[in-house]
Order: structure tokens, then sequence, then C-alpha cells
């Protein structure tokens, strides 16, 4: 049972003869003082009140105000079957801030220089922030969801990046609960955003051959080469390609680290491959954009994403020079290569290797919006074309 007991803390001798006068609550073997803001001599002390003080009706107004606050949080947590949260008594809260957790979840990412998903628990802070300040977890409900989904909507985020929000926002929730700082059950396992299938896009043989055979130059030929580079290693991701040094080429093979999963990748160099690596033959890194390692991993995410940016603007008239229809970007290098591969082969484990992918239900998820086309011939073979 928890006990609130006003307190002269005298634990400490003071020059002024002036102590502090605090509450107590005593809680499942841990104690919280919360101070009242006044302090006396000892001698206007006298059963946990103050007596014969020139202040002493108001000093005791304040110590009622502070354990009645703390008696009825205590009393209502035993109503509601509630855990009583030490931590709470005193911040005139009944639950911990939502936002709060999410931007502490942010700022160890942070530390930890994981700093995309730093920022990502920063922007959910701040969305949920703007519905309504400050919510704590106990005022999460069904109409502040929908709130929440609106406000998404406003801001002109899709279904399915509403659907990767409230699916973060539900793992945080439960997080939260497992460190004590809410109460079950979880309001997101009730209010839930429908994912819509996603059609990936992805270049065929010729198109790939297209944009083999354009005159490109500068930033848009370095676009090209770096699209295809992609493409015949396997599909690797920008950062991969835009960081790929020298020193990972041995012995006719290139060796890479996955940046997603960390699995190492093996690519016999063949022909095609060979004739980029030999047009770049300047600097420790293969392409010319980076010239030294980026100095940690803020720096990194920072030089990644201004360059993507910068390729996936060339690859635009890349694509416009190919006569290619589709809104060119450096990751469709990736959903080509998987879409070819599956053409070639059924056995899902060679392709799930050679996406570097820690699982074989990630790749059958991936390739499960790549082939529309091959689905389209097996039906073709029942009804004609």
């Amino acid at each position: 049972m928890a006990t609130v007991t006003p307190y002269l803390d005298t634990r400490t001798k003071r020059k002024s003869g002036l102590y502090p006068i605090v509450i107590i609550v005593n809680h499942d073997k841990k104690q919280k003082f919360i101070p009242t803001g006044w302090k006396i001599n000892p001698r206007y002390w006298a059963k946990n009140r103050v007596k014969n003080h020139g202040d002493a009706e108001v000093i005791n107004a304040k110590i009622s105000s502070i354990v009645d606050d703390a008696d009825n949080y205590i009393a209502e947590c035993m109503l509601r079957n509630r855990p009583i949260r030490i931590e709470l008594i005193g911040t005139g809260k009944s639950s911990h801030s939502f936002p709060d957790f999410i931007t502490d979840k942010s700022k160890l990412f942070k530390e930890d220089e994981r700093i995309i998903m730093g920022k990502k628990f920063e922007r959910l802070a701040k969305e949920i922030d703007n519905v309504q300040p400050g919510i704590t977890f106990a005022e999460i409900n069904d109409d502040f969801l929908r709130k929440l989904e609106k406000k998404m909507i406003d801001n002109g985020n899709s279904q399915n990046t509403r659907h990767g929000k409230f699916k973060m926002l539900s793992q945080i929730y439960g997080q939260a609960l497992r460190a004590g700082k809410a109460d079950p059950p979880n309001p997101f396992d009730s209010v839930k955003v429908k994912k819509e299938p996603v059609r990936k896009e992805k270049l065929t043989t010729e198109e790939i051959s297209a944009i083999e055979k354009i005159e490109a130059f500068n930033d848009v030929a370095i676009a090209r080469d770096m699209f295809l580079f992609a493409y015949y290693c396997k599909g690797i991701r920008f950062e991969n390609c835009l960081l790929m040094q020298r020193d990972d080429i041995k012995d006719g093979r290139i060796i890479v680290r996955a940046n997603k999963g960390g699995k190492f990748i093996s690519i016999k160099i063949h022909s095609r491959l060979q004739v980029l690596i030999d047009k770049y033959k300047t600097g420790p890194f293969l392409f010319p954009y980076v010239k030294e390692s980026p100095a940690g991993n803020a720096t990194k995410v920072s030089l990644v994403g201004t360059y993507n940016t910068i390729v996936n603007r060339n690859l635009k008239v890349v694509g416009a020079l190919a006569g290619i229809k589709k809104n060119l970007t450096f990751h469709i290098a990736r959903h080509s290569f998987a879409y070819q591969m599956k053409s070639v082969t059924d056995n899902i484990h060679v392709i799930k290797d050679s996406l570097g992918h820690s699982k074989t239900s990630t790749t059958e998820v991936y390739l499960e919006s790549l082939m529309d086309e091959r689905l389209d011939k097996e039906v073709a073979k029942l009804y004609g074309e």
C-alpha cells in the first residue's frame, strides 16, 4: 500500500537553520520526495503540520494540496486496477507522456548513430504533439487515433505511409507496456490502417539495353553508370554503390557488405561490369562523387541522402534519353535484377542470397509485386493473348 506523509527534511544541517518541507511517498520499496517549495525552522513543525508560523495557513494549504493530489492519484489507480507509478505522483499527470517517450527513444537512436531511425521517431513525436500536445498514454483512444490519421492525410501521407506509421506507433506502445510506462490494452490493436498492395516498378531486358546504349555526359553519365553497376551487382543498394572502394574488388570478384542486414555479397566480375570498373580509374572510391570516407554515421547518412537525390534527378534524363516512360529511380535497378532473376530461376534461396536478404519470406514479399507480366503470360496460356 502506498503512503503519503508530510516531512521536515532535517537530515542535513543547514547554516540558515531553515529546513525544506517535503512530501514523502512510499510504495513497493520505492520512495519519492516531492518538494513543497517551503523551508522553516524546526520549532514551527509539529505532527506533520506547521504551527505558530506567520505563513502557517498558506504552507499547510500547500501541504494539503500535494497530499490530496497524491492520495487521489493512488485511489484512482486502485479503483481502475492500474499500477501505481510513484514517479508520476506529484507531477499532476495520471500517465506518462506518449510524445516524450518517443522523443527519448529518438535520442537513444541518435546516440547510437542510428540517425535515420532517430529522425523517424522525432517526426512521429512532433506529429502526435501537433494533434494533442503532451498526450499521455492513458488519453490515447480511438477518437485520438482517428484524429491522428486525419492529420496524416491532411499532410499528404499515402495510405501505406500511414500504415507504416501506425504499425511503428503500435510497436512503440508495446515497448512502453513492457517498460511499465503504459497500461494495457494497446489502443493501436483496435485502430489500424490497412496496407494497400504495391506494384513495384522494374525494367525489362530491352529497357536495360536501351540505357546501356544512350550517349550521356558528365553527371548524367555517372548516374547511368551507377544504375547499371547496381543492376550488374545483383541489385546492390545506392549506399553500397556510392561508397564502393577499389579495395572491394579482388581476384575477379566484388565483395560488398549489404547496408541492410549486414550480409556479405560476392559478385563475379563479368564483361559489362569490367567496362564500368575500367571507366573510373582515379581515387579510392569507384565512382567520383566521394573523395574520402565519411566521418561518423551522421555524416554518412547526410552524404548518401544528398547524392541519392542528385543521381535520381539525373536518372530522369537517362530515362528520357532511353525512351523509357517509367519514373526511373535508382532503386528500380534492384527491382529489375530481382525480376530478371525470377524469370530465369524459381529457386527462392538463390534469389534470397543474391539480394542479401536474411529470410526467404522477405524475398517472397519483395517478388510478389514484381511478377505481373509473368502471371499475364501464364494466364494467356489459358485464355490466349
